[in-house]
């Protein structure tokens, strides 16, 4: 720092940071603090000014005077070292910050304190250690240029935009491009609408399909449940009434076995507890992560996650507010796909009909709008699920394939619901709605591609022909940075 103030003080701030807590010695502290002030003030740093600093802050003495400073730097063989001397001085910080972590867990233990709420708060001030020891550094524009040329030589291609892990859904994953690793996204409805069946559905295909790990957190039912619903699903049989009846017909069993197979295969994790909290979420997500791979978190349900004793006030939207930003922090941190259901307030139902649902309409906080990277609040449009004229069949049921006929079979409303979700909120890409059928027995959504307007394809001469020529050649083109 005496010998190349300037190089030293501009290199130290970039690695370590500010703050004299790095250092360990008091004294090398005082001597950072006084060093600091002097650069901030924009005036020169050698020995005169140094010591005229910690003279004037009262710290000479204290920290062995100029004989001490001139020990440092005759301790110190050359500036040219100062990278390698800085990351050790990093590392050491880390260490003892982990120790103090550490011993303050065991001291909790020690005060007869709850073990899962002493894990938490030692993985908390662990987080916190690491989100100090990982300085991001800025990123030069030109490699921003770079790989902005790799995405445009995909699209060229004809390549679709692929962000993260499909949801399995042809028209929702035509709007989201996929779920970006570290983003949150919110399923909003009103209870017994499909929000867990729709998050279940979409995790189930990123395994199944995408060969994803993923784990499953669920606050309201049992793991058997759960798996039950999951299996018939996925081999469409009818879980409401034949299953829970004991009424499987001679062709479920077939159906059943083949979906049973493909499902144990498929990377897929359950997690049940009826009481946690965001935090402890969180630490069963990084051990799912590191033990498994797991790279998409469902969490079932937002309002039935536990608030941490730090932030149980009573205040039931702050609550909610800090259990979102952890939910949110989760996913940045652990770079995890990051799906969370929760319930639209009965706002949205007023006087007797349904309406199109609005941010505003998630329950008990604001915190989860303003967190989540996309929202997605799903409704049924009354007018498309009116059967109170039985010899009105709505159009869109033209595409329904799984529908039970027959004197036996029950009416169609209670088969199959059509259920728009509105993607109310979308950070990398439009808003607007999809279209899905909801099939009750089975708890499975199905594409309904807009089913209310017929889409007719354009004629073949209106297809334009393109000639090579008029395609950017990005696949051989160099670019220069």
């Amino acid at each position: 720092m005496l010998l190349e103030p300037q190089r030293a003080m501009d290199l130290t701030i970039e690695i370590i940071g500010e703050h004299a807590g790095m250092f360990y010695d008091l004294r090398h502290q005082a001597i950072w603090a006084a060093a600091h002030k002097l650069w901030k003030e924009s005036k020169g740093i050698d020995m005169l000014t140094l010591t005229q600093g910690l003279r004037e802050a009262g710290m000479l003495d204290e920290v062995g005077g100029i004989a001490f400073l001139n020990q440092i730097m005759d301790a110190t063989p050359s500036a040219g070292n100062l990278p390698a001397y800085l990351d050790t001085l990093k590392r050491k910080h880390v260490a003892r910050q982990m120790l103090r972590a550490l011993r303050d867990g065991a001291a909790r233990l020690m005060e007869d304190a709850d073990p899962t709420d002493a894990l938490t708060a030692v993985e908390r001030e662990v987080i916190e250690v690491n989100q100090d020891a990982v300085r991001v550094q800025a990123k030069p524009f030109k490699r921003l240029v770079k790989e902005c040329a790799d995405r445009i030589d995909e699209f060229a291609r004809g390549h679709k935009m692929h962000r993260g892990p499909f949801t399995g859904f042809n028209f929702l994953d035509n709007m989201l491009c996929g779920i970006a690793p570290g983003e949150l996204m919110v399923l909003g409805a009103r209870p017994g609408a499909g929000k867990t069946s729709i998050g279940l559905n979409m995790v189930t295909r990123m395994a199944l399909d995408q060969k994803i790990p993923c784990a499953v957190f669920s606050l309201e039912m049992s793991e058997m449940q759960v798996a039950d619903r999951i299996v018939f699903s996925e081999a469409r049989v009818d879980w409401q009434r034949r299953f829970r009846n004991g009424f499987l017909a001679t062709g479920d069993v077939p159906k059943l076995d083949a979906a049973m197979a493909r499902l144990a295969a498929a990377p897929l994790h359950i997690e049940v507890e009826k009481r946690i909290t965001a935090r402890e979420i969180m630490v069963r997500a990084r051990r799912l992560q590191r033990q498994k791979g797991v790279q998409v978190v469902l969490v079932d349900y937002a309002q039935l996650v536990e608030p941490s004793e730090r932030s149980r006030s009573g205040n039931r939207e702050q609550e909610v507010a800090e259990i979102s930003s952890t939910l949110a922090q989760m996913a940045k941190e652990l770079n995890l796909v990051t799906i969370v259901a929760a319930q639209l307030n009965r706002e949205s139902e007023k006087g007797g009909r349904a309406r199109v649902p609005g941010l505003s309409d998630l329950r008990e906080s604001g915190a989860l709008e303003a967190d989540a990277d996309i929202v997605g609040l799903m409704w049924s449009p009354p007018a498309m699920n009116d059967a109170s004229d039985d010899t009105v069949v709505p159009e869109w049921l033209n595409l329904c394939n799984y529908l039970e006929h027959g004197k036996e079979a029950p009416p169609w409303n209670e088969q199959v619901r059509y259920v728009e979700m509105v993607i109310a909120k979308n950070r990398s890409g439009p808003t607007g709605s999809a279209a899905f059928a909801f099939y009750m027995p089975h708890t499975r959504f199905e594409d309904m591609y807009r089913p209310h307007k017929k889409q007719e394809a354009p004629p073949a001469e209106t297809k334009p022909e393109i000639d090579d020529a008029d395609v950017p050649p990005w696949g051989n083109r160099e670019v220069e940075l």
